[in-house]
């Protein structure tokens, strides 16, 4: 019987592995499933159509394209091999985030790290870099743990619209 993965071993695997993006994500990301308590895609979606390996998806250019995981109304994946622009990864699922229906989080992995960008309408860009080396830090479980359970948590702070819309509610009158 396999033990489940935890961070220390996670780091101790993927630690100089140089494989492909196509061959590391599905490899890798079961791995992360089982490090934050996550069924795999097929544990989940038999038919492929929330959670998936290679998701098609139609690039804003008109082009056709594929992310290498998708899981509707969390995020969209792309892995890159070892050394890679990770950077360059998360333009790519940008170009795919309408037909992939817009998620809040936009994923890319290499096997030294992985970024977590989020995509929440109405609100600034923030990037979550973790190393591999410091995959078992708390923030970044917590980071990933966001990524499989509770994308929201990663929302960045307020718009300045909502701020303006609750401060009335906010004002204290004194008793008179």
């Amino acid at each position: 019987m396999p033990i489940p993965m935890n961070a220390p071993e996670s780091v101790r695997t993927w630690r100089d592995v140089d494989l492909t993006g196509k061959c590391a994500s599905q490899q890798h990301f079961p791995d992360l499933c089982e490090l934050v308590g996550r069924p795999k895609p097929v544990g989940v979606d038999k038919t492929g159509k929330s959670f998936t390996f290679e998701r098609g998806a139609a690039k804003r250019s008109g082009d056709d394209g594929w992310a290498d995981v998708w899981k509707k109304g969390f995020f969209g994946w792309e892995y890159k091999g070892e050394h890679r622009d990770l950077d360059a990864a998360c333009k790519k699922l940008l170009d795919y985030r309408e037909d992939l229906g817009d998620p809040p989080l936009l994923v890319a992995s290499g096997m030294d790290r992985t970024i977590v960008q989020t995509n929440f309408t109405a609100t600034p860009l923030e990037k979550h870099e973790i190393a591999l080396s410091q995959l078992g830090d708390p923030r970044n479980l917590e980071i990933l743990n966001a990524v499989f359970h509770h994308p929201d948590r990663l929302r960045p702070g307020r718009t300045s619209e909502a701020i303006t819309t609750d401060a009335p509610k906010r004002i204290v009158r004194s008793p008179t």
